[in-house]
């Protein structure tokens, strides 16, 4: 379903109008949006790129119709066509200054006689005359037309609330079971845009490539429904346009990545090497529309948890300004799959949170020694297993990091969880 939003959507001319197509809806799942046809109505040629963002200019007065149609990647059109009505007037005229008519004479070279005074009197003084200001008509300042249909790369904008706008889990991933696994929420009533990528050949520790990272990785999302799943294996292969216009484009053209604009529910989304093969990759999810009603009130990562550089480390980042409660979960002994207990899984996870500046914040490794644990019991999320681990922290905007380890060097799968309560 194509949607179409324009700002402004009326003033003078030249009037530079940027178009949003970003809350057009592919219905099916496992299918993209992969091309936008935006008519601007002033009898300029349409333009159909890959991207949703677009500037156009209309440089004459009139009420335009602008419309848009979006095509999947197996070429089916929109069934409707969304539009928008700009409106654009002349361009005013600067009011050319009219001189202030002086009720005071002006100077004259004829000389005024001084009159005499006389015998006896004080004369007074002669009024000093005021000089009346004259108002000073200001140019109007005339628009510079911006003659491009080329789309332009928006900054989000921040929210009000702190919201978990981005989890980054730095995974082992093998075949089975063993594979990196993302999950994710979305709350609320209305949809929400989402990028997941699967990194690998650009991993980086320190300014040093990642020894074993994944050489090909691919991304698989999924929703509850059972639906056919949304597969990439290297990101320019299908929205190239659209994902570069984010800003989040990967760095390396095997890395995966998908965009798409989800309803509320609950999603996973899955990386893996494209030849089953192990290493370490880094599994992403992104909030594209922060300001939408709707949140990712739950963010996860289930992998192999292992020694050394095979831990499983989440970057977390959040957005907003009013600081907000956040609960970290580690888990392994309850994780299940199809309401069976994952073979293999962490014993013991143990669990650390640590700020940008890699200070840690807490540790924890049974959840019921935590200092708030009555806190953690109040939240109604306290985990199943005695062995398991939680934190619970009041967290302002910023950059976080949770690892989770095995107790004592043990290995295992494990979850990593991260939640959002209602303070």
């Amino acid at each position: 379903m194509a949607d179409l939003r324009a700002s402004p959507t009326s003033g003078t001319a030249p009037l530079t109008v940027h178009f949003d197509a970003t809350h057009s809806i592919d219905p099916d799942f496992s299918d993209t949006i992969v091309s936008y046809t935006f008519r601007f109505g002033d009898g300029t040629p349409d333009v159909t790129q890959g991207a949703p963002l677009a500037d156009h200019t209309y440089n004459s007065a009139g009420t335009f119709a602008a419309r848009l149609v979006v095509k999947d990647s197996r070429g089916l059109e929109s069934e409707n066509t969304a539009q928008q009505t700009i409106t654009v007037t002349g361009a005013a005229v600067s009011p050319t200054p009219t001189p202030a008519a002086s009720a005071t004479p002006g100077p004259s070279s004829t000389p005024t006689a001084t009159p005499t005074p006389t015998p006896g009197v004080t004369p007074m003084p002669t009024p000093t005359p005021t000089a009346t200001p004259t108002a000073s008509a200001s140019a109007t300042p005339t628009a510079s037309p911006t003659g491009s249909a080329t789309p332009t790369a928006t900054p989000n904008p921040t929210p009000v609330n702190v919201q978990l706008m981005n989890i980054s889990g730095r995974v082992f991933t093998q075949g089975g079971d063993g594979v990196g696994i993302g999950g994710f929420i979305i709350t609320g009533s209305s949809s929400k845009r989402i990028m997941v990528r699967g990194i690998g050949p650009s991993m980086k520790a320190n300014g040093v490539a990642v020894p074993g990272r994944l050489s090909d990785p691919t991304i698989e999302l999924r929703d509850s429904k059972g639906s056919a799943a949304l597969f990439n294996d290297n990101w320019r292969s299908n929205q190239e346009a659209e994902i570069t216009q984010s800003g989040l484009a990967p760095q390396d053209d095997k890395e995966a990545a998908v965009i798409k604009r989800l309803e509320p529910g609950a999603y996973t989304a899955i990386i893996r090497n494209a030849d089953g093969t192990d290493g370490i990759g880094l599994i992403e999810l992104y909030d594209l529309s922060p300001t939408d009603p709707s949140e990712m009130g739950n963010l996860s990562v289930r992998a192999k948890v292992g020694t050394g550089d095979n831990v499983l480390i989440d970057g977390l980042i959040l957005q907003g300004s009013d600081p907000k409660r956040v609960l970290f979960r580690a888990l392994g002994p309850s994780v299940k799959a199809n309401g069976v207990t994952v073979p293999g899984a962490l014993m013991d996870p143990m669990l650390e949170v640590h700020d940008a500046n890699g200070v840690t914040l807490l540790s924890n490794d049974n959840w019921k020694d935590a200092p708030n644990r009555t806190d953690i019991e109040g939240s109604g999320l306290a985990p199943s297993d005695d062995h398991e681990s939680a934190i619970l922290l009041t967290l302002s905007a910023g950059n976080y990091t949770s690892i989770v380890r095995g107790l004592n060097g043990t290995t295992g799968i494990a979850l990593s969880e991260a939640y959002k309560l209602t303070n």
